[in-house]
């Protein structure tokens, strides 16, 4: 027998994969398979806690090599997966550079057909969810699991799972706080841990809480990277369900789909499939013989239209392996000249089954044989984009595309998709120029395709490209074709903000019945402040937010967070997250489920700190899950979302005659609508040269992302470069497209693109201290910086800015009044033109200027963190006393 810690031959060589195999009795040690250690439980010293005390016993007294992988799997694994030690050791490799955790699990019922594990577990022994919840509030994890969405990429069956010791670490943290609770005799969380099971009346609930630590881990924390060995291919431990595999795939595949796109039409599907599945094991449908269909077939040749029938009859009686033999039946005997047909529908058969290496095969053989066939590279390319590979989805899709320019009789549904599919992940790619090809040819073959516009108008806005609307799209016409975020460059006019983000939510978001009453009032002896938002990482808005939501005065509010933000694993994630008092995950919860979650914890206030940006999730507030709702920095404009009551607003930001244009009253405060992080901290002083700028140029900078620079705004910084001989022009590069663009119009207008300069992204310390080497920021109009100017003023960087109509076009107004610099807010263009040529050549008064900003940042209102939090607080005291 193998000792544990040690690899058997033949594990040295690439990643480590250290594979043990508990061994309980004199049996499971004498059949230990080949390769596996032995995890000595022998002893069976904690009958109570079985495989869950070896591993424990192991994890903490065994030196881990943090770049190997782990796993410890019963004497079953191999029973109930089919998988030998060779089998996983080869697939965990395979798959090492991508992933934290490789799953190996086969419980089809626990992966597909319910909403998560706690879900399932519920079936056996009803107050497992309760009891899991209670452990991790008491442990400052306080999650709700009852609309937690897991598919098997989060699905974890027993411990089968092989993970690095990062994953291991927490998730031997978890449990062993669950551990130490159920050992406590008089914890009566301790009691309903130790709750004996209907599963087995030795099996207590705390083991089946255990097992589930790892699926709660991988769904609460998205900076797990899990691969998954297809759980369709194992071998399914007991279950009714099994002779559903199809529906299985089916409905795991649809929450997956909800998770990824947050589409609440997954999940009412989802239910619909599982519903069916919930059918009495009695009146299932009996078990088939995998060649059961193929032999009711004739003999010798076969048409494909008699084929397609016996192989969707066989998919809809729950009998996939049937539908199989038909087309191979099929393709070994063609009766007709569509053998690319059977191809293709054998290959997408199989790609729904996960068997993607064979599905892949025949629908590559699909599209060598008849090469404009347009679904066939349609198909594969799904496939490809499934399993990572996008630049090979991306050909796929092209060479259908290309068969399909200037053939008639094409499919034309086809080849929207072709192009719409390219150039949707050309721009997650970040091949903004490719992508933009892509979505110009779909909307040549389809122009009123409402979304392609969307996307086509604003990879147009990130590579400056202009005109933006390119002759193809009417002014009169943007409130009914650009996105929100879009419109705020595009238009200064508020009633074009309104009219774009009401169709917006007209298309995309359900009315809703207000879940609490606007008039109700909990009685709370604090407020209970939710922030609700994707954002609470490494973002602009957390940035800004974190030092307010450290300061709240806890004697006065309680705050709580409502998140979806990815974990990007960095210190400020971890401060963001201690500054909550309750930090609730709800990444994998249905929108209803989120709502009735901060529903269920009587929130007095929800901020909506996402509204209309990237990420959104508008049907959570849009439910109204609190009776005061508030809009504030995530999207600078109005929202149109309906229970949505206020915006956080100043008296400049909006003036009186904005209010007509916005869904939400403004919820004025004295000083300015946004608060400020005084905790940031600049990296070290850089000489200009470690830039490449010139030392004796004055240095203007904008420092904004590209979609936000109007031509109007480059063409006037050009006209003032063309004033200011001994100046240059410092952007932000945000791509090379725009880069090239901006160069390419600065050289039409006879302005040196060797005087324009750019700037690329860097860590946040060296990004503030990157400001200090300019002389002056000029400000885009009409859509200002935010955050940007927050941190060119704190930086103490001067600001000119020329305010519009729009609230999004006084953001940096409002700071510049704050800042007690009025004097930089510009009355039009020629005046704001006028001020940076002046400014460039009066070197004194640029000093005054200056030093009036340092004596601003102690003394000052704009980075008065504790004067914003009493200003805010008070104003949800008077909204809660209305």
């Amino acid at each position: 027998m193998a000792k544990a810690g040690r690899p058997t031959k033949g594990v040295e060589s690439a990643t480590k994969v250290l594979l043990h195999q508990v061994v309980y009795s004199p049996e499971t040690a004498r059949d230990l398979e080949a390769g596996y250690l032995a995890l000595d439980n022998l002893a069976n010293e904690r009958p109570d806690w079985f495989e869950y005390w070896p591993i424990r016993r192991f994890l903490l007294t065994e030196t881990l090599d943090e770049k190997a992988f782990y796993g410890f799997f019963s004497p079953k694994f191999f029973s109930k997966t089919g998988l030998d030690h060779a089998a996983v050791v080869d697939f965990v490799r395979k798959n090492a550079a991508r992933a934290d955790v490789v799953l190996f699990s086969p419980q089809a019922d626990m992966g597909a057909f319910f909403l998560n594990v706690f879900e399932q577990a519920e079936t056996f022994d009803a107050g497992m969810i309760a009891t899991y919840e209670a452990l991790l509030a008491r442990i400052g994890r306080e999650t709700s699991l009852s609309g937690m969405v897991m598919d098997s990429r989060t699905v974890v069956y027993s411990n089968y799972f092989v993970a690095r010791p990062a994953f291991w670490r927490a998730w031997l943290a978890v449990n062993e706080a669950l551990f130490a609770i159920a050992e406590t005799e008089d914890d009566a969380l301790g009691r309903e841990l130790r709750h004996a099971t209907a599963y087995s009346a030795t099996a207590q609930r705390k083991v089946f809480l255990q097992e589930r630590t790892a699926s709660f881990l991988l769904a609460a924390e998205p900076q797990w990277r899990s691969v998954r060995y297809v759980p369709f291919r194992l071998s399914w431990s007991a279950s009714a369900l099994n002779t559903r595999p199809i529906e299985a795939v089916i409905s795991d595949a649809l929450k997956t789909a909800y998770i990824a796109y947050g589409d609440h039409e997954y999940l009412t599907a989802f239910g619909s499939v599982r519903d069916k599945l919930r059918t009495p094991a009695a009146e299932a449908p009996a078990p088939v013989a995998p060649d059961g269909a193929a032999t009711d077939l004739p003999a010798g040749p076969m048409m494909l239209s008699d084929a397609i029938v016996a192989a969707e009859k066989a998919v809809g009686e729950g009998r996939p392996g049937d539908a199989e033999a038909v087309y191979r039946s099929y393709l070994a005997a063609p009766g007709d000249g569509l053998i690319y047909a059977g191809l293709f529908n054998l290959g997408t058969l199989l790609r729904t089954l996960g068997r993607n290496v064979e599905a892949e095969a025949f629908l590559r053989h699909c599209v060598q044989m008849k090469p404009d066939f347009l679904r066939g590279h349609l198909n594969l390319g799904i496939l490809l984009e499934g399993v990572g590979r996008r630049r090979e989805a991306i050909e796929s899709w092209n060479a259908g595309a290309e068969h399909a320019r200037g053939e008639a009789g094409q499919d034309r549904e086809a080849r929207l998709q072709l192009l719409n599919n390219a150039g949707r992940l050309s721009e997650i790619e970040r091949d903004y120029a490719g992508a933009e090809r892509f979505l110009t040819e779909s909307l040549d073959v389809e122009p009123t395709q409402t979304a392609v516009q969307h996307h086509w108008i604003h990879l147009r806005q990130k590579q400056c490209v202009w005109p933006v609307l390119g002759g193809r799209i009417e002014e009169e016409a943007l409130a009914n074709v650009a996105s929100p975020l879009a419109i705020l460059s595009l238009s200064d006019d508020p009633a074009v903000q309104l009219a774009c983000a009401a169709r917006y939510v007209r298309e995309k978001v359900r009315p809703f019945e207000r879940m609490v009453p606007a008039d109700r009032r909990y009685g709370h002896d604090r407020i209970r402040i939710g922030y609700l938002s994707s954002d609470l990482s490494m973002h602009a808005v957390s940035l800004l937010t974190v030092q307010l939501f450290e300061k709240h005065d806890r004697s006065k509010v309680e705050v709580h967070a409502f998140c979806w933000s990815k974990e990007d694993g960095t210190p400020f994630r971890a401060r963001v997250r201690a500054a909550f008092d309750h930090f609730h995950p709800i990444g994998g919860m249905t929108d209803e489920a989120a709502a009735r979650l901060i529903a269920d914890r009587e929130i007095d206030v929800l901020v909506d700190l996402q509204g209309l940006s990237g990420n959104a999730r508008p049907e959570i507030v849009a439910r109204g899950p609190a009776p005061i709702q508030i809009a504030w920095l995530g999207y600078p404009g109005t929202s149109a979302i309906p229970h949505v009551d206020y915006v956080v607003a100043d008296d400049f930001i909006f003036p009186p005659e904005l209010e007509p244009f916005f869904s939400e009253k403004p919820l004025r405060l004295p000083t300015t609508f946004q608060v400020s992080d005084t905790g940031r901290e600049f990296g070290p002083e850089r000489p200009r040269a470690f830039y490449g700028l010139p030392d004796d140029a004055f240095v203007f900078c904008a420092f904004n992302n590209n979609y936000k620079i109007a031509p109007e705004m480059f063409a006037a910084w050009l006209r003032i470069l063309g004033r200011s001989p001994n100046a240059v022009l410092w952007l932000l590069e945000d791509n090379v497209w725009s880069r090239a663009n901006l160069s390419a119009r600065a050289q039409a207008e006879g302005v040196d693109p060797a005087r324009i300069f750019f700037a690329g992204r860097i860590d946040p310390k060296d990004y503030l201290s990157r400001f200090r080497t300019a002389d002056l920021f000029l400000d885009t109009s009409p859509y200002n910086a935010g955050t940007t100017a927050n941190d060119a003023l704190w930086a103490g960087l001067p600001l000119i800015t020329l305010p519009g109509r729009s609230y999004v076009s006084r953001m940096a107004g409002s700071l510049s009044k704050a800042a007690g610099l009025s004097e930089l807010i510009c009355r039009d263009a020629e005046h704001y033109e006028n001020l940076a040529v002046e400014l460039s050549t009066d070197p004194q008064r640029l000093k005054n200027i200056r030093l009036h900003l340092d004596q601003r940042k102690s003394a000052g209102a704009l980075f008065n963190t504790d004067n914003f939090r009493d200003e805010f607080e008070d104003a949800l005291q008077r909204l809660i006393a209305c």
